[in-house]
């Protein structure tokens, strides 16, 4: 299909012109356009979700990751296990469009997110981890419940996704997760406060609690160093070394 000026989504859209609505997402000369364009897309709904998945595929057509992203608006069954097996590609950019997408439909596709953290091949379970990390909330029962449950591979991959919490409402959960008597918990617990507190979204208060709890955090979680918030708050608290097991029973590494 060939345009002597830009293409009318409307148009195209009137006509359930798929084909050329797909194509309108490459027009670079125009991002109102192209949004336009996946707009339409995504209220014909399923009967595009099989083109927009071929497009996508096309990674020297200019519109590839924007047909991926306007298929992860659908509302379509389908269309969690198609962004999951992204989540695999070695195209870097089409793995983070995929990772997007999946935040942006959050917890309905966080049950198979947590069921691929046990998958083979490295790359899609720290896809998954990214992913899940970034829904937040919605995502962190289920992660504390295969901290608890899981075999360890899968318990390292879940681990993974604490490290990029973002969302200040899994805090006060992550505070009772401190002191559970799971250890892979409690250092992913660690692991978390310590992401929220670097990520500037906690208010003073809650950073408060966190400096609070540091010395359990130092000592008894074995947190690496390179997780450490750099701010002077941080820094300005001297290094202490009077946290022992004995004195926190439900915090020392027992498993």
């Amino acid at each position: 299909m060939s345009f002597f000026g830009p293409p009318n989504p409307a148009n195209l859209a009137a006509k359930a012109d798929i084909k050329g609505l797909i194509q309108t997402l490459g027009y670079r000369r125009s991002r109102s356009v192209q949004e336009a364009a996946a707009r339409a897309l995504i209220q014909i709904g399923s009967s595009a979700l099989d083109p927009l998945r071929a497009a996508s595929r096309d990674q020297k057509w200019p519109g590839y990751l924007l047909a991926l992203r306007t298929l992860g608006q659908i509302q379509d069954p389908r269309v969690i296990e198609i962004l999951i097996a992204d989540l695999n590609d070695p195209n870097e950019n089409l793995r983070q469009a995929a990772i997007e997408a999946l935040v942006q439909i959050g917890a309905p596709a966080v049950n198979d997110l947590v069921c691929v953290l046990g998958a083979e091949e490295k790359g899609i379970r720290f896809a998954a981890a990214i992913a899940l990390g970034q829904i937040g909330a919605p995502a962190l029962e289920a992660l504390l419940s295969v901290l608890s449950e899981e075999k360890a591979p899968i318990r390292q991959a879940a681990a993974m996704s604490f490290r990029g919490l973002r969302d200040p409402a899994v805090f006060a959960r992550l505070l009772v997760a401190l002191t559970s008597s799971v250890w892979a918990v409690r250092r992913s617990a660690a692991e978390g406060l310590l992401a929220l507190y670097r990520s500037g979204n906690l208010d003073e208060s809650q950073k408060d609690q966190v400096l609070a709890w540091r010395v359990i955090i130092l000592e008894a979680h074995q947190v690496p160093e390179r997780l450490f918030p750099s701010d002077q708050r941080w820094a300005a608290l001297p290094a202490t070394t009077q946290a022992r097991a004995w004195e926190y029973p439900l915090l020392s590494p027992t498993k």
